[in-house]
């Protein structure tokens, strides 16, 4: 449902961008070359097409992934460790896809109380805290510790909403000029910030036994 309606939002953008500014979007094509021009300005060539785009500014993003061996590396872990954990390290889009089924037979068994350490604090990292402890059966709790270099950013719509939860008086810095939304970009929504706010609160997720806990860490500090 969510990818049909991205699909619905970018058809009805695109339409806006060509009425409005009367350009042409190329759709499913990729850039083959990329030329910086003298004295200013950029030419791209586009793959499989004759055509060459001129442009005077040209913005990129690029998606990434972060490689577990320099994760690990950065937790100050030594080489024999990083190798040790490095087949037990599990990225969160690929955690987010497994089936219940698949996502237990990750876990030690049973018998056992798993220990699981989550590296972030991103939508994607709460999102994967949620599931794994959602798996869990009430006599099954887990230990997770969620590993956050910076302090959890939840969303809010004023400042007043986020006084209401418990929220110290945000900085400027985090307010929106224009709406007054608190941490209106990077900040935890829906679901991801219902369970961030209960472990924050309670150290647990609602009706489950596992315990988790956030910890602050700083990759550049030389302290243990």
């Amino acid at each position: 449902l969510v990818g049909e309606f991205l699909t619905v939002l970018g058809d009805a953008f695109a339409k806006f961008l060509r009425d409005k500014y009367n350009v042409r979007l190329l759709r499913k094509t990729a850039v083959k070359t990329i030329k910086r021009l003298s004295p200013s300005g950029y030419e791209l060539t586009i793959d499989q097409s004759p055509l060459i785009v001129r442009a005077r500014t040209l913005v990129v993003n690029c998606g990434a992934q972060q490689p577990t061996d320099t994760l690990l590396r950065k937790l100050g872990l030594h080489d024999d460790e990083v190798q040790v954990l490095r087949d037990r390290s599990i990225g969160s889009d690929t955690l987010l896809r497994l089936s219940d089924e698949e996502l237990r037979q990750l876990l030690p068994d049973k018998t056992k109380r798993p220990y699981v350490v989550v590296v972030g604090s991103s939508h994607s990292a709460i999102s994967s805290v949620d599931r794994i402890t959602a798996i869990r059966a009430v006599n099954e709790p887990i230990q997770i510790d969620i590993l956050a270099r910076s302090e959890i950013r939840l969303f809010f719509e004023s400042v007043r909403a986020a006084e209401m939860h418990g929220y110290q008086t945000p900085s400027q810095d985090v307010i929106c000029p224009l709406s007054g939304r608190v941490h209106r970009f990077g900040g935890l929504r829906y679901r991801a910030h219902e369970v961030a706010k209960m472990v924050m609160e309670s150290g647990c997720i609602r009706e489950r036994t596992s315990k988790i806990q956030f910890i602050h860490w700083n990759p550049s500090s030389e302290e243990d």
